[in-house]
């Protein structure tokens, strides 16, 4: 079992798929998970389940997931009309590897930022970043703002593996508390890979399985683990 306190509910679905959001965003609030975050395409069906159930949770709509590969301009866009529907922190997948990292793209998207109003989290494909980077990737997360930096390995067919713990240790570090970690955890990932992660420094785990690893034994009717 997963601390309900440790997770952010993941319903990611690159294709619409309104029952799934829906279930989801119910099952966020049956377990007192606060956050729920979703394709950017379907943050307004989320939205309107949580009103008109009056849910208490917050949605955030994750803006260029999974490859982060749009221009600023077009992220910007869609960051400002989403922050007329969601009610939770402005979420967007800042791209990297060594076709965007440190690039003037990539420094116009972080000066972008730190310009836009209220809470932002930010996600980045770890994976691909040199740990030599790693110190100046936490730096430019504290720049702009960032509440929470999401930790990824982007688009699956990149066949890049999730971020480590090492990894994430290290990146920890060089955070120094200046935001919070929150380590994607894609469905099928085993509990005991999760808690390595939350005991190597990431503050919470952006969790898909978020439903079946937060059970209690109560919810379940067996020992949980």
């Amino acid at each position: 079992m997963i601390p309900h306190k440790s997770i952010i509910a993941a319903s990611l679905h690159l294709e619409p798929n309104r029952a799934a959001i829906l279930r989801d965003i119910h099952r966020a609030a049956a377990r007192g998970i606060r956050h729920v975050v979703v394709n950017e395409n379907m943050v307004a069906l989320a939205m309107a389940e949580v009103q008109s159930a009056n849910l208490d949770v917050s949605v955030s709509g994750i803006v260029g997931y999974p490859i982060g590969q749009w221009m600023w301009p077009a992220k910007k866009v869609a960051l400002d009309e989403l922050s007329q529907i969601q009610n939770g922190p402005l979420a967007v997948m800042h791209g990297v590897g060594p076709w965007l990292d440190s690039t003037d793209q990539s420094a116009a998207e972080l000066k972008g930022i730190a310009d836009l109003n209220g809470a932002v989290w930010v996600m980045t494909s770890l994976s691909a970043i040199p740990e030599e980077r790693l110190k100046a990737l936490a730096d430019d997360v504290a720049h702009c703002g960032a509440e929470v930096l999401i930790l990824s390995n982007g688009v699956a067919a990149s066949g890049l593996p999730l971020p480590d713990a090492k990894q994430i240790s290290a990146l920890a570090q060089h955070a120094g508390g200046r935001f919070a970690l929150a380590s994607m955890a894609p469905a099928g990932t085993p509990a005991e890979t999760i808690a390595t992660w939350l005991k190597a420094g990431a503050d919470t785990v952006l969790c898909t399985d978020f439903w079946d690893l937060s059970a209690s034994a109560s919810d379940t009717g067996k020992e949980s683990s």
